[in-house]
């Protein structure tokens, strides 16, 4: 779709992550694409705006318990993808011990056989190949160490090629964009909710049944105490007659 409104022909190199790094530094490359932008790149590279945000959980084997924070991950091997923001994100935590492979499958397919019990990576790939391996349930996530966002990015500098991609993508429609997310992502089987309204709704639904019981009880307990009221006072009145006609029947 970019090359058809921009009439510039596009050549895909698709490669391991570390190398696609090394080969748009290198000059081998004019753009790279899926990249999250870090303090770190944007010494090197130029970004366009993000056009979709991903979490990073940490992943960890369920035989294990207690991963919980990114503290809690000293003393662990942590299996991360080669030249990955999941690295710098890690080493600010002040955590060194890495195992790096070159991709997603190979580094997952490491951790179903036992070789690493955690590693880190984006959460949709992971998934992705858990589901494809059979291996979800053998593994766990606590917490997400970060949100990253894609961007595409060129040599830093490299303002005329940044302009020619950010005007590219801003001709296509964005229901042609949407078209494409359809077909790689799929659609919902139901009709998306947002959980948030259910949520405030039971929740003002059951203040407003506490409320009703709350009256209720208060209601039948004034009711009670005035049945006992008017009861005692029909007692001392069937008393006080009942000695009026005593006294009268004397005389």
């Amino acid at each position: 779709l970019w090359s058809r409104r921009t009439g510039v022909p596009v050549e895909l190199k698709a490669m391991d992550w570390d190398l696609a790094k090394k080969t748009l530094l290198e000059g081998k490359a004019d753009v790279i694409d899926t990249i999250f932008l870090t303090p770190e790149r944007a010494v090197q590279y130029d970004f366009t705006e993000p056009y979709a945000v991903l979490e990073v959980p940490v992943f960890f084997s369920r035989s294990i318990s207690g991963i919980s924070d990114a503290g809690s991950l000293a003393g662990f091997t942590i299996g991360v993808k080669k030249g990955d923001a999941a690295i710098e994100m890690l080493r600010r935590s002040g955590l060194t011990t890495f195992r790096e492979y070159d991709g997603y499958e190979e580094l997952i397919r490491s951790a179903v056989a036992g070789e690493v019990k955690v590693f880190c990576v984006d959460k949709p790939p992971a998934v992705y190949y858990l589901v494809k391996m059979n291996a979800e349930s053998e593994f766990r996530y606590s917490f997400t160490l970060y949100t990253g966002e894609f961007h595409r990015a060129v040599r830093k500098g490299n303002a005329a090629m940044l302009a020619l991609v950010n005007d590219g993508f801003a001709k296509v429609p964005k229901e042609d964009l949407e078209s494409i997310n359809r077909k790689w992502m799929g659609t919902e089987l139901f009709r998306s909710v947002d959980y948030r309204y259910l949520i405030y709704g039971g929740i003002i639904a059951l203040v407003v049944l506490l409320n009703l019981v709350y009256m209720n009880i208060v209601l039948n307990r004034r009711i009670k105490k005035k049945t006992e009221q008017l009861t005692s006072t029909i007692s001392e009145l069937k008393v006080s007659e009942g000695q009026k006609r005593a006294y009268i029947s004397a005389i």
